[in-house]
């Protein structure tokens, strides 16, 4: 039973693991499922249930840039998470006075 539990254990921190160095690079799973070949709803269970596949595993180390030792046990260099970029809506351009007086006119 106790290696049932640590079995479960290990492959939650391993999931987020995964989740940690994608949302590192920046990218959407999108754009790490398309880097790694795969579709988006595939690439979206290794987040959130299952643990990716020891093929798909230099791959994806390979686009979020990370050492896989610590992906596959937690110790070493942990990804460095990018600034934070402040996304804001573009803001309308206000129309000139010309183009006002022009539309009167």
């Amino acid at each position: 039973m106790a290696e049932i539990d640590s079995k479960a254990q290990y492959e939650q921190e391993f999931i987020a693991r995964v989740r940690a160095a994608r949302i590192a690079t920046g990218k959407k799973q999108w754009q790490v499922a398309e880097l790694m070949g795969i579709k988006q709803d595939q690439y979206k269970h290794y987040e959130t249930g299952r643990v990716i596949p020891h093929h798909l595993v230099g791959r994806f180390c390979l686009i979020c840039s990370i050492d896989p030792t610590w992906l596959m046990t937690g110790k070493g260099s942990k990804p460095i998470q990018p600034p934070h970029s402040v996304e804001t809506e573009a803001e309308p351009v206000p129309k000139s006075r010309r183009a006002k007086r022009s539309q009167a006119a």
